[in-house]
């Protein structure tokens, strides 16, 4: 297994770039990242030095603030409970290659500013990380350097662990080939003149029928980002699907998102009692760090009401309760504030679901305001 070790303060963004690609490169079970999800009640020691003794290789991803500098002038590397110190102190201790990688020029840390136990790491040769025009370069040199350090037991690259599994997948996959394509045809026409903007896999009965969820007639917004080419695969961010349950899809404008809107029409008044929302793009962590995120949004109404949003920085589902239930025709959402992203100038929205005020469905957090 490939472990990632990074300070979120000071690389985040960057390590869940790299994380995406040694991902595909490597595959899913062999790239470890989330140190810190550390389960209540256990000794995050202890989860450390299993993820560790599992690891072929730790990649160190050190930014400017790598050391943990605090205000007070103290660091937090010199902890000795540090996750990081911990993470690289354990893979140095068993002879696990660790290789240092610098974020756009940060200096490799000096011998003498690293705590005893993990000072062998000032020893280690490090690569370089651009996160603009050589990531992609860089990371070939780090697979590179991975492959030949990470071996499995018959002694091939981790990648090489993977082939025989992939064949056998696509025989699977051409098995079923015709079986998929028939179900992805039966639900396309299923679902050409309606959109359920809450999912039934939401709904719970709770001793009556629920009553028949409105369509949504037309979604309009203020403009379109046109579709793209990304990782060989077609990318479209239309309008609709901000409401097409997929919140690995996403409606994006073509400014950097202040002032943008988008709308959605109902077939008949519908009360509405909230909603929930996937903020920025949240197919993975890389481009959800890379684009703007939304961080005030502006919701009104057709009867002339409004709330103001305000959305916390995170890919989970975020939910929020109307000051007051609202009967609407429509409902338009006008981007106001954005939380920037370390390279593109673009503020996706993956989803936009209603509470129509299903019980089962209750908004836990999130501010509104009138």
């Amino acid at each position: 297994m490939i472990a990632i070790s990074y300070r979120r303060e000071d690389s985040l963004p960057v390590a869940g770039r790299l994380y995406d690609r040694l991902e595909r490169q490597f595959g899913k079970k062999h790239v470890f990242m989330d140190f810190d999800s550390i389960r209540p009640g256990f000794d995050f020691r202890d989860q450390i030095k299993d993820t560790i003794e599992q690891t072929k290789v730790l990649i160190a991803v050190i930014g400017p603030h790598w050391l943990g500098e605090q205000k007070d002038g103290s660091r937090r590397i010199d902890d000795s409970t540090d996750f990081v110190r911990l993470e690289v102190a354990l893979a140095l201790q068993r002879g696990i290659p660790v290789i240092p990688v610098l974020i756009n020029n940060a200096p490799m840390p000096k011998l003498e500013t690293l705590p005893h136990d993990i000072q062998a790491l000032a020893f280690r040769q490090a690569l370089p990380l651009d996160s603009g025009l050589d990531f992609r370069q860089h990371v070939d040199r780090l697979i590179s350097s991975i492959s030949d350090a990470a071996r499995s037991p018959a002694g091939q690259p981790v990648s090489a662990g993977l082939r025989k599994s992939k064949i056998q997948l696509a025989w699977i996959a051409l098995a079923f080939g015709l079986l998929i394509g028939a179900a992805l045809a039966v639900t396309m026409i299923a679902s050409k003149n309606r959109l359920q903007i809450v999912q039934k896999s939401e709904l719970k009965s709770q001793g009556n029928k629920a009553k028949e969820l409105p369509a949504i007639a037309q979604i309009t917004a203020s403009s379109e980002l046109k579709p793209q080419i990304y990782r060989g695969e077609w990318k479209s961010y239309a309008p609709r699907l901000a409401f097409d349950g997929d919140k690995n899809t996403a409606w994006c404008g073509t400014s950097g998102g202040v002032r943008e809107w988008i709308m959605a029409r109902f077939n008949s008044p519908f009360t509405l009692r909230g909603m929930s929302i996937y903020n920025g793009y949240v197919i993975d962590v890389g481009r959800y760090y890379t684009n703007n995120r939304v961080r005030t949004l502006r919701v009104t109404f057709s009867n002339g009401t409004g709330e103001t949003l305000q959305l916390g920085d995170k890919m989970e589902l975020q939910h929020f309760e109307f000051q007051r239930p609202v009967s609407t025709e429509w409902a338009r959402f006008e981007i106001l504030d954005v939380y920037r992203g370390t390279k593109y100038d673009a503020t996706p929205i993956s989803e936009i679901q209603f509470d129509y005020g299903v019980e089962n469905i209750t908004p836990t957090t999130g501010k509104a305001d009138r």
